[in-house]
């Protein structure tokens, strides 16, 4: 995983919904909450896609905003979004850049990993997590990071 207390990589992709995204857009605008996940459908990737769901409202409250990742096509994240009812655009990483520029490989790109990071209004990563069973903690976790943070 990337170092916490460091910049966190720019880059650009195209959203499932279409629409073109730039992580240094969100600069002194949002957090960001960048979630990185295997595979459209399976179990796994859905539970956590619903709790990130789940806890949308609270996550704007607290000006975050949430982009899922995996190397799957942007047809299939559309697909996918539309039968989570998820609020939030995915990220399409079929060339797998965006991955390795967030050490979110395994086995040398062959499977994408399960981390979250969570970066702030300067774009400096504030938070790493890596859970690859204890799924719904990524929410959980980015959620109680941010809080914390605006209580400083």
């Amino acid at each position: 995983m990337l170092q916490i207390n460091t910049a966190a990589p720019d880059f650009e992709a195209k959203l499932s919904n279409g629409e073109y995204f730039r992580l240094s857009d969100f600069k002194h605008r949002s957090y960001v909450i960048l979630y990185f996940y295997p595979k459209d459908f399976t179990a796994g990737c859905t539970l956590e896609a619903k709790k990130f769901r789940d806890h949308y409202d609270e996550l704007l409250a607290m000006h975050a905003q949430v982009f899922g990742v995996s190397f799957d096509s942007r047809e299939s994240h559309q697909r996918f979004a539309e039968s989570c009812s998820l609020p939030f655009p995915l990220i399409a990483d079929g060339e797998k850049k965006i991955a390795f520029l967030y050490d979110a490989v395994w086995f040398g790109g062959f499977a994408s990993k399960r981390i979250t990071y969570v970066i702030d209004r300067e774009g400096i990563i504030r938070g790493a997590f890596h859970y690859e069973m204890r799924i719904k903690n990524h929410s959980e976790q980015a959620i109680k990071l941010i809080q914390s943070l605006q209580l400083k």
